[in-house]
């Protein structure tokens, strides 16, 4: 995925806890400071702003991404929506990170939760005529869970994150299940986190 994820797409990370989904979305939002781009983070989890992740702590008391908890349990997706709209406007951020999808979908609304595929749906559709990039991230079990969820095709990009054991270690694993309208490897390839984000080496052996 040369170039990383193209502007307006939206984007989905799915992976289990300890995979990298933060170092990675938080790359995504150092990747836009250095371009100019203002950076916001949705978060309903308290686990991406830990207090390990100095590279986010720095862009936020830099003013270069901004922290918002749009919404309340039992919201409704027009409030969710309007406060992200508000939030785009008033910041004029070009970047998005949903922390994560499965705590979006748990403070919904009972009537929104039962039809989350269409709330999602009106929430992607306003992001994308505002022309802001949506990274959202979405929290599977250790075993695995399901990549392509029933909301995959509302999603320009789906990136796979795993932790496996290999030849006595523990190994973190990327690969991209798709990518709309452009090329991209479909190999599954390690990876490691590094100081600026991750690195990636070759395919596993």
């Amino acid at each position: 995925m040369g170039g990383g994820i193209p502007s307006g797409f939206s984007a989905v990370i799915n992976g289990p806890s300890g995979s990298g989904k933060s170092v990675l979305a938080t790359s995504f939002l150092k990747a836009g400071a250095a371009i100019g781009e203002h950076g916001l983070v949705a978060s309903y989890e308290n686990s991406f702003f830990h207090a390990y992740n100095a590279p986010l702590h720095d862009l936020i008391e830099a003013g270069k991404v901004t922290e918002i908890r749009p919404g309340s349990f039992g919201a409704s997706i027009e409030e969710i929506v309007t406060e992200l709209a508000e939030a785009v406007e008033r910041t004029g951020a070009r970047r998005l990170v949903v922390d994560s999808l499965t705590a979006l979908e748990l403070i919904l609304a009972p009537q929104f939760r039962e039809n989350f595929q269409e709330s999602l749906f009106r929430m992607l559709s306003n992001l994308h005529a505002r022309g802001v990039t949506v990274l959202m991230v979405r929290n599977l079990s250790d075993s695995g869970g399901q990549v392509l969820s029933s909301h995959s095709f509302m999603v320009d990009c789906i990136i796979s994150l795993r932790v496996v054991e290999h030849d006595n270690k523990m190994i973190k694993l990327i690969s991209i299940p798709k990518i709309r309208g452009c090329a991209h490897s479909n190999e599954i390839r390690t990876f490691i986190t590094v100081e600026d984000g991750i690195e990636i080496g070759g395919p596993l052996e």
